[in-house]
This record gives C-alpha cells, structure tokens and sequence, in this order.
C-alpha cells in the first residue's frame, strides 16, 4: 500500500469463472475436503485425500480431551472450512473418542449449508484401514459429482480474497507488501472483498494509518468482519 494514495478511481470491472454455491458465494475452485475431527484421524484424512483427485484435507492437532470452550472453537474452525466456497462437499473422519463427535459436526455442517457431508468413526468402522477404504470409495464418488458441475461467469463483487503474508525479508515492506495492498484497493473499488490476516506482518502500515480515507474504510469492514464472525 502506498502512504500518498489518492481517492479510489473508478476502475473497469471484470468477471471470473466460478462454482454456484447455494448459499450465495460462488467458489474458484471444486474442492473435497477431507476433514478429521481430532489429531487421531488427520493422518487417515491424509491418505484418502493422496488418492482422490481435487481432495484436500487439513492437519487438525487438538480435539481431545479438550474444555467445552476450547471445542466450541474448533467445531466453529472445522464447520468453516467446510462451509468455504471452495469446497464441493465434505468427507468427515473421526476417531470416536473425541470433543469434537463426527456425527455431531457432520450435523452441525448439514445445517449451514447443502453440501454433501458424510462422515466415518475408526473405531466404529473396525480400524484404519477400513476407514480409509470407505472414506476413499466415498470422497471419489463426489468428486465425480463435482465434476459435473458446470462453471459460470460472475462479477467482480462476489470475489473475496484472502491475503496473507507467509514469512517477511528485507523486501516485503517496500516491495511485496505494497504490491498486495495496491491489488487489494484495486479489487475492493471494483466491489470485491479482500480478507487480509496476521497484522502483525504489517511493515510501514504506521506511516499509513493517518490517513482517514482508509482509516474509515478499514473500521467500516472490520466492524463488519468482527460481528459476522463473533463466537456463537
């Protein structure tokens, strides 16, 4: 972002191909994700994700033996990433002892949104390995579905981007960071959304922050940001 930057321009839109989702925004990418419920199952949603074309899966490290606030957050962490637009539907493994039930998340996902959610407990399937058997036979059955979805055209408003920094060096603050946020303004005049994270990796943002154009912009949408996803 630069210190003296001028009134925001009006820019020239453009369209993206994106995924319909029905609960309004549409995703860039048809994603199945593969999500475990504890720290036990990660590696299992790992293996199945390696044989699935378009899966992903995530490393959850805690979901055990946790405090109820501490499971209220990771059901809010899970249900999120299963909720991103991105994703097409959702494959659950659990181990069956755990805060955090696959049933009970399975559930909670089926409530906000349409996707296709299945879910699996080890101990309850007989092991791993029959786990992995069945999650695998699962995940590829959706992502023949996904696959048949057709992608359309959408405008610039429906984007939401996030950015994130990953590691400074001596070039990020004249170099890299300012090239972000001038593509951030860029996008956000044209009616898209950007989602900027890990504050803390904000260099020179100071000699920025004065200014009172972005300094109200900024409060409108992080006031927006802070009541959308407040704790339940």
């Amino acid at each position: 972002m630069c210190a003296n930057q001028s009134a925001p321009q009006q820019r020239k839109t453009f369209q993206f191909w994106g995924y319909r989702r029905a609960e309004g925004r549409p995703g860039i990418r048809n994603h199945i994700l593969i999500l475990p419920t504890c720290v036990c199952a990660s590696e299992s949603c790992r293996v199945v994700a390696s044989h699935i074309r378009g899966a992903v899966n995530i490393v959850f490290n805690t979901g055990c033996s946790d405090v109820q606030v501490n499971t209220d957050i990771s059901q809010k962490v899970l249900t999120g990433f299963a909720c991103h637009p991105n994703i097409y539907g959702v494959v659950i493994i659990g181990l069956g002892c755990e805060t955090v039930p696959h049933r009970k998340l399975k559930e909670k996902i089926e409530r906000l949104t349409s996707k296709p959610v299945v879910s699996f407990g080890i101990q309850e399937e007989g092991g791993t390995l029959k786990t992995i058997e069945k999650a695998t036979r699962a995940a590829r059955e959706m992502a023949q579905q996904a696959g048949s979805q057709q992608k359309e055209v959408f405008d610039a408003s429906e984007l939401y981007i996030g950015i994130e920094c990953g590691g400074s060096d001596a070039t990020s603050g004249i170099a890299s960071n300012p090239s972000v946020g001038e593509m951030s303004d860029i996008l956000v005049d044209m009616g898209a959304t950007t989602v900027m994270s890990e504050s803390i990796e904000w260099i020179a943002v100071s000699t920025y922050w004065p200014s009172v154009p972005l300094r109200r912009r900024f409060t409108i949408r992080s006031l927006k940001c802070a009541v959308s996803t407040r704790p339940e």
